[in-house]
């Protein structure tokens, strides 16, 4: 978990009883004590290559190219929970922007772009159907669709006793559509090929640019439905 030091402990750092203190960019964070396994999965391969191939783009542009990133981190900045305001370096906003916008498929991106308006009308409803995938919709009011796309996110089905399921969600893939809806069910299906009638889903919907920013992130939860 994050954690914001006071005026009697400023800083901490190492191990203490089986947790892990450390400080980066985003601020000082407390975990638990862990031994990696390194599972090397398909998505972490992928992440990892595409990591890598934005490092090394970042060596191949231009002086200008990278002194258009530095000179954009104030347009870029953020807070974090504490309401701290964050300011990447040009560096870490080139990779943080390609990588959202070449996951959703868009293109890379060689000089800082303009931000974005990032709002939209969040998701009103979700359906599922077990046996209908290609009625298994997400609702919301949609704007246009120039130059952005939607990640979804969405959990494994679990018991209706759960009623906090965001550290389930993981991304199963990005949607387009020129309707009011998005079509999750085939996607889903795809990384959760079983599912339980009864069981309930967690869903999150955040609007990403082609400019690499991402928007708010909106989350759901709806029932499976099944014969």
């Amino acid at each position: 978990m994050r954690v914001k030091y006071g005026s009697i402990v400023t800083d901490g750092s190492g191990k203490l009883g089986g947790h892990v203190a450390s400080k980066g960019r985003s601020g000082s964070v407390i975990r638990t004590k862990v031994t990696g396994t390194n599972p090397r999965t398909t998505a972490q391969n992928s992440t990892r290559a595409l990591l890598g191939s934005l490092a090394a783009g970042w060596s191949s542009l231009t002086e200008e190219e990278r002194q258009s990133f530095d000179s954009a981190v104030d347009k870029f900045k953020s807070t974090d929970i504490f309401g701290d305001v964050l300011n990447p370096s040009g560096y870490n906003l080139y990779i943080k922007l390609n990588f959202n916008a070449i996951s959703a498929g868009f293109a890379q991106l060689t000089s800082a772009p303009e931000p974005q308006f990032l709002e939209f009308n969040p998701a009103i409803n979700a359906e599922f159907y077990r046996d209908y995938p290609e009625s298994s919709l997400i609702y919301f009011q949609i704007e246009e669709y120039a130059n952005y796309r939607y990640m979804i996110k969405a959990s494994p089905g679990v018991s209706p006793g759960i009623s906090n399921g965001k550290s389930l969600l993981k991304v199963i893939g990005y949607l387009n559509n020129d309707s009011s809806y998005l079509n999750y069910g085939y996607i889903y299906q795809d990384i959760y090929p079983i599912q339980t009638a009864g069981d309930y889903i967690f869903l999150s919907v955040t609007r990403i640019f082609d400019n690499g920013q991402k928007g708010q992130e909106y989350f759901l939860r709806t029932m499976i439905l099944g014969d």
